[in-house]
């Protein structure tokens, strides 16, 4: 019996759920993002959800062609809406630049702006004597809601081994997984090598981190919240797609 050109449409519909978890991995590739194994995953796991329940409207030759069309259609909608959402992808993620004494000053006046008791004034008192100074501010709003912000100090050589100095004098470092089955938080990421500070009950919903580069003598600090949070997969994909760095690494690129 020929197919109805309705049932190869739904059945189009309902292939092309497919298609999410390859479309995030090519984006990811194309835009020079770390692929998220949990998030490849979770996509496909989704696709396949939402494929079971396209297929009811697919296969089941009681229901009228149209509406096989019409609710694969808006299947596959809801399924790709739901996606963008969780990415960030879509207008729900703010990223700010502030670079130098000047713009970080107006940042601090107009911090009441950003609703949230975590993002404090940069206190660029507290860096020593440096010659250069940016600050990141970044808040992803899909699903569930990620908020950092990134300062990065620049040093000449002798003042960089001072700014070491008292960084390591003034904290503590995590050198053993804070809860069982989460990464060691000694990691190298982009030139810096990061440690996470001693944090308390807080972990892995807030977060302290404190990188240095060595090259390029800068001390990167870096405040992340997220209370959804409950495990770290691996802290490289934290600081690129939770902490915003995937924009940080864009405009730092830019303006060498």
């Amino acid at each position: 019996m020929k197919k109805q050109p309705t049932y190869k449409i739904s059945l189009t519909f309902a292939l092309l759920l497919f298609t999410i978890p390859l479309i995030y991995a090519v984006f990811c590739k194309v835009n020079g993002y770390i692929i998220l194994p949990r998030m490849f995953i979770f996509y496909s796991v989704i696709s396949l959800i939402a494929f079971s329940v396209a297929s009811i409207f697919v296969f089941v030759k009681a229901i009228p062609g149209g509406i096989k069309v019409m609710f694969t259609f808006l299947i596959l909608s809801a399924t790709v809406f739901s996606c963008l959402w969780l990415n960030g992808i879509g207008g729900h993620v703010k990223f700010e630049v502030y670079e130098g004494l000047k713009e970080i000053k107006n940042y601090n006046e107009n911090l009441e702006g950003h609703l949230s008791a975590f993002v404090k004034e940069v206190e660029t008192d507290d860096y020593g004597k440096f010659e250069d100074i940016s600050h990141y501010y970044y808040r992803s709003t899909g699903i569930f809601c990620q908020l950092s912000t990134t300062t990065i100090v620049k040093y000449s050589d002798g003042n960089f081994k001072n700014a070491v100095e008292n960084v390591n004098s003034e904290n503590s470092w995590c050198t053993e997984a804070v809860v069982e089955d989460d990464p060691v938080p000694v990691f190298s990421f982009e030139g810096f090598d990061f440690r996470l500070t001693v944090c308390d009950n807080d972990y892995p919903k807030a977060m302290y981190f404190i990188g240095m580069n060595d090259e390029t003598n800068e001390i990167a600090y870096v405040f992340f919240e997220d209370w959804d949070l409950d495990s770290v997969w691996d802290f490289t994909d934290l600081l690129d797609s939770y902490c915003g760095w995937r924009y940080i690494i864009k405009d730092r690129e830019k303006n060498k």
